[in-house]
């Protein structure tokens, strides 16, 4: 029996609060929703480590996006039903560029074992030591010193990161974008503002492709994505209804077929619910 919409919500800056967390009445308004059978799953940026325990509070059950559409997680086996990896060449051009620029990148890797690593240099600025202590606080097993606690070059890279002065990346950004190997994006941090990402995976890693990839394997009739930045385009082009919430880039905005309440009041859950109200 096919599945008559499927709600597909971004997470940091649309679903979660300013400090990247699952509020309560988001998670009391869409948990009994997956409880009682309704097509609700995410696609994030983050990895499995970072969203799994949002995921698991919301109660999901369809197979989510991980890591901007790098991976598709069956959460009912645990299996990746698909995965897009880089090129090791590849990766070791796009090290060398951000090194040229003067911010050495993190390099996130899966080796033999399915385990998922991030090598990371040396805090090399602010947000990026932000981003790895944080990391590190928090003991996510994931993290490892390149160069001592082994090497990207050793495993099969995915995922390239460089955070920066936006006057730094920027030249790089232009280099890399529209080139038909990659997907690129290059975005404000929503965490740390004044400080910039340019992250690169290979060009089928997109969270449009992604969507379609979950709406095809449920037989969705009609995709309704929620979204807050630039990765979130490619699903608002996959989408019926695209919605972004009123703190979503000016792209974002402009790209969706319809702009609701703020992440930090709880917008999307409220929307989903209120459209399901009936449940």
């Amino acid at each position: 029996m096919k599945a008559q919409t499927l709600y597909v919500t971004d997470l940091d800056g649309t679903l979660l609060d300013e400090r990247g967390q699952l509020p309560a009445e988001a998670a009391n308004l869409l948990r009994p929703l997956a409880d009682a059978g309704v097509s609700l799953t995410v696609c994030t940026a983050r990895s499995w480590v970072r969203a799994r325990p949002i995921i698991e509070a919301l109660g999901i059950r369809l197979p989510v996006i991980l890591h901007n559409g790098v991976f598709v997680r069956d959460m009912a086996t645990g299996e990746m039903l698909r995965t897009c990896l880089l090129n090791k060449e590849r990766a070791e051009e796009l090290t060398e560029l951000f090194e040229q620029a003067g911010v050495r990148p993190l390099v996130y890797t899966i080796d033999d074992a399915a385990e998922y690593h991030v090598y990371y240099p040396g805090c090399t600025n602010y947000a990026q030591r932000r981003y790895i202590e944080d990391r590190l606080q928090k003991r996510d097993p994931r993290f490892r010193l390149e160069g001592r606690e082994g090497s990207w070059r050793s495993e099969r890279p995915f995922y390239v990161n460089a955070i920066g002065e936006r006057e730094r990346l920027a030249p790089v950004a232009r280099v890399l974008t529209g080139r038909a190997d990659l997907t690129v994006i290059f975005s404000e941090d929503i965490y740390a503002p004044g400080w910039w990402w340019l992250e690169a995976v290979d060009r089928q890693a997109n969270k449009g492709a992604g969507v379609r990839f979950v709406r095809e394997r449920v037989g969705a009739a009609r995709l309704v994505c929620f979204g807050d930045q630039l990765n979130d385009v490619p699903m608002f082009n996959e989408a019926d209804l695209a919605v972004a919430v009123s703190n979503a880039h000016p792209v974002a905005r402009k790209a969706a077929d319809r702009v609701i309440g703020a992440a930090r009041d709880n917008a999307v859950a409220r929307f989903i619910f209120s459209s399901l109200s009936h449940i």
